[in-house]
């Protein structure tokens, strides 16, 4: 990964700092319905705009603020671009067709959006879920977990829909997307933590989803299917509208998944 910090945007705004911009390279096939040496070539950009930031406001001169902000801004655009860079990497390792068409709309560059940290209590069961992670499926997981406490985690439902216990077990980080950490109109990508002995219960929603379990244990079913345990690194593809659930035993669940061709920010109708 090459990261290049690019000079200063303009003078007008006193928090208009430096513009960073992180672009990285992945060995392996393209997803433009070709096939590419390198894919892909995108820069990930991150502006001063602060509003909704997590930074406390802290009484001080104007530009020692600025280059605080500056910093930590700079560092969580990096980290987070790593996380992005070993997310899509691992995808591309599969050279899987319907990974790659999948993948097809994240060609293009993807800005970095500035979001606010938000912890769940879900966070709790990351680092367990390293036990039952497989080889090829660990790192990306270990990456995950170490972070998870920085990211903007997110719940579709709520208390009413499904009940406090699962809110409890249950959460998802949005990396890139209409609402996640890089900006993304086609296609959204991140991580689903479902804690153990947890029913995701039957749910459908317009937009296609592929999930890759990081972890193994969980039972999966769609449409009239029954429930079928899963191993980590599967490949489990639900068509736009239908059915599916997950349900999990001793260990807890933390998946990657991609959707496309629907609202990318839809709450799921439950069955």
């Amino acid at each position: 990964m090459r990261r290049d910090l690019v000079g200063s945007k303009g003078a007008n705004h006193v928090l208009d700092c430096n513009l960073v911009c992180v672009q990285f390279e992945l060995a392996g096939s393209g997803v433009d319905d070709c096939i590419h040496g390198v894919f892909p070539t995108s820069f990930l950009e991150t502006s001063s705009d602060l509003t909704g930031s997590w930074l406390p406001f802290q009484p001080a001169p104007a530009h020692r603020a600025c280059a605080g902000i500056k910093q930590e801004n700079k560092r969580l655009t990096v980290q987070f671009a790593e996380l992005l860079d070993s997310f899509l990497s691992h995808l591309i390792s599969r050279r899987d067709p319907l990974v790659q068409r999948f993948l097809g709309g994240l060609s293009g560059a993807m800005r970095s959006r500035l979001l606010p940290t938000r912890r769940l209590p879900c966070e709790r069961h990351l680092a367990p879920a390293l036990a039952y992670a497989d080889g090829p499926t660990l790192p990306l997981l270990r990456q995950f977990v170490q972070d998870g406490p920085a990211l903007n985690w997110g719940q579709t439902y709520s208390a009413t829909d499904l009940g406090r216990d699962f809110l409890d077990n249950y959460g998802w980080v949005e990396l890139f997307g209409t609402r996640g950490h890089f900006e993304n109109d086609l296609v959204a990508g991140g991580f689903l933590v479902l804690g153990p002995n947890t029913l995701y219960p039957d749910h459908h929603h317009l937009a296609e989803e592929l999930y890759v379990p990081l972890t193994g244990g969980t039972e999966w079913h769609k449409g009239d299917a029954e429930f079928k345990e899963q191993a980590a690194g599967a490949l489990i593809h639900h068509a736009s509208d239908v059915n599916h659930a997950m349900r999990t035993a001793d260990a807890p669940l933390v998946a990657i998944y991609l959707w496309r061709g629907g609202p990318l920010a839809a709450k799921s109708t439950l069955s």
